[in-house]
């Protein structure tokens, strides 16, 4: 068993697309004792809010995205903005920078240069330290170089980077814009209480409505798309296909990659993809455990966002591998041109938390971007209010009785005050092959690899590469710090169990120094004590059995 981990792990390393996962622990500031707390502030113009809420009112007439952030350029450097401080435990430095934009409901960091040497880590927190994510390692490092990290609460936020003792590479990070988030910034924080931003007749998807859409929902997520120097919401779909071999597509609507152009391959890369973006319960004001993806590539789309000609779809596949760690689902799907009589869509209006809508009378064809391109449906009142859908809700999944999604949203009348007005969704069916004849405009060479002419294919939990992304995301998961390290090495795991987990400890010429066996079933984090243990460079390997997972350290005494 250990030979085959080994061999996992291997072609996990060399794989191109990783389930990256940061390392949830707190910044090096926080934990060191004695560090000061000084920072460069870098203050950057707000927008014209005027002038924003006129483009957003053309915006919804022509049936564009849902604008939620104003980008503001910004310029910043490692080298030109911030100041680095030595920590007082002799364990490395920080570069520390804040940027304050004032009246930001949130921001967003775009970057146009981003590489992290291994050992290093940057994060990121807002000024009443409530929100803190990262740590980002060199696991997020891209081809490109381009990156956008996730929304931060307020109107300030700090960056923070710990570069330790012994790294001989150079870190380059360059901010290219702030995302000022002036509207929908809805629940950043889980413990903290907020204000929902769609309209009160939404039914949250955990209210008993959703009850038999458990699994569906987790397919869903909230996307920050980057078009130029703007912001928008809409909401996508992952996607199974009849391969069923992890491959992370994402179903949205074409017009959601549209404003007065389409989104540039760069802009792709630093969309933001929000799964599990839900309340704690029915009615609730509390978010449970979100997961961010980062980044994506174009597959295919038709036109309609440029010309409203076509059935409105765009499949784009995420940089990131998907792990069973994140309890994700991919959501089947049915081509059939026969109208379904029930179902529902499962959204995210206004950026809100995710809401479901139902329907309960037979859907019509009708012709929105060609002839039969689209479904109407319209919405019915249920136990816990009457779903609609809002701006932000565009890409959406529509779903048949049996579960299998079957449209995405283009648009339509609906909302809290227009309970029975229509709206439309761009057919399954259509997208297949019908906006034209090459594999760029087609659904099926995507989600039907194999070419099975299948009508319909059954969503999924889990496939075939799953174990081996699993393997990587424990690697980014588990955590050791300080490292370097003097005496006392904690090994931090998260919460991931292993059953009698053995540590040992290597030299740079291969002789086993530490063996530690810890007896049970461990999560959490294990300590090694590495007094009287020479300086220099180690490998340690922690094992259970079926995973191994590698990682460098250096003892300083």
């Amino acid at each position: 068993m250990r030979i085959i981990s080994t061999i996992i792990l291997i072609l996990v390393m060399s794989s191109g697309a990783f389930s990256q996962q940061t390392t949830g622990t707190l910044p090096p500031s926080f934990r060191v004792p004695g560090t000061d707390d000084y920072r460069e502030i870098k203050f950057l113009p707000q927008p014209d809010l005027d002038q924003l809420r006129v483009m957003d009112l053309l915006d919804q007439q022509n049936g564009h995205p849902y604008r939620m952030a104003q980008n503001i350029a910004a310029g910043f450097t490692m080298n030109n903005s911030g100041s680095w401080t030595e920590l007082p435990d002799h364990s490395g430095r920080v570069w520390r920078l804040n940027i304050t934009i004032p009246g930001a409901q949130a921001l967003i960091v775009y970057y146009n240069e981003w590489y992290i040497p291994e050992g290093c880590e940057l994060y990121l927190y807002n000024d009443n330290k409530k929100q803190v994510v990262g740590g980002f390692t060199s696991a997020f490092n891209t081809e490109t170089g381009s990156f956008a990290t996730e929304m931060i609460a307020g109107d300030k936020l700090t960056l923070e980077f710990f570069e330790p003792v012994g790294v001989a590479e150079e870190a380059r990070i360059s901010i290219e814009e702030i995302g000022y988030v002036y509207r929908g910034a809805g629940m950043l924080l889980p413990d903290i209480a907020e204000d929902k931003a769609s309209g009160a007749c939404e039914v949250d998807v955990n209210c008993a409505e959703g009850a038999n859409w458990q699994d569906e929902k987790k397919g869903v997520c909230r996307i920050i798309l980057k078009n130029g120097t703007s912001s928008y919401y809409c909401t996508g779909s992952l996607m199974n296909n009849t391969r069923q071999d992890c491959t992370p597509y994402i179903l949205l609507a074409d017009h959601c990659a549209f404003s007065t152009s389409y989104a540039t391959s760069l802009n792709l890369t630093q969309w933001l993809f929000y799964f599990h973006y839900e309340a704690t319960s029915c009615g609730g004001l509390y978010l449970t455990g979100q997961k961010i993806k980062y980044g994506c590539t174009l597959k295919a789309h038709d036109t309609y966002g440029s010309n409203e000609t076509g059935s409105d779809f765009y499949l784009v596949q995420l940089t990131q591998s998907v792990s069973t760690l994140d309890n994700l689902f991919y959501n089947g799907w049915s081509r059939s041109t026969t109208a379904s009589n029930s179902g529902v869509s499962i959204h995210h209006p206004d950026g809100d938390i995710q809401k479901i809508s139902t329907y309960n009378a037979t859907l019509s064809s009708v012709y929105i971007g060609a002839p039969g391109s689209h479904w109407g449906v319209t919405w019915a009142a249920t136990a816990n209010g009457h779903g609609v859908t809002e701006p932000g809700s565009s890409g959406s999944p529509l779903f048949n009785a049996a579960g299998l999604m079957i449209g995405t949203l283009t648009g339509g009348g609906s909302s809290c005050t227009a309970l029975t007005s229509g709206d439309y969704y761009g057919k399954m069916s259509y997208h297949w092959i019908s906006n034209g004849t090459t594999s760029d405009k087609q659904l099926k060479p995507w989600l039907d690899p194999l070419n099975t002419g299948v009508t319909t294919l059954n969503g999924s939990s889990s496939c075939t590469p799953s174990v081996i992304v699993e393997v990587h995301s424990l690697q980014e998961l588990v955590y050791l710090y300080p490292n370097p390290v003097e005496d006392i090495l904690h090994i931090a795991m998260g919460a991931y169990e292993m059953k009698n987990p053995v540590v040992r400890i290597y030299s740079r010429m291969g002789a086993l120094v530490v063996e530690q066996t810890f007896p049970g079933a461990i999560s959490g984090e294990v300590n090694i004590n590495l007094t009287g243990q020479p300086s220099g460079m180690f490998f340690l390997s922690l094992s259970d059995g079926q995973v191994v997972i590698n990682k460098k350290i250096v003892i300083l005494h």
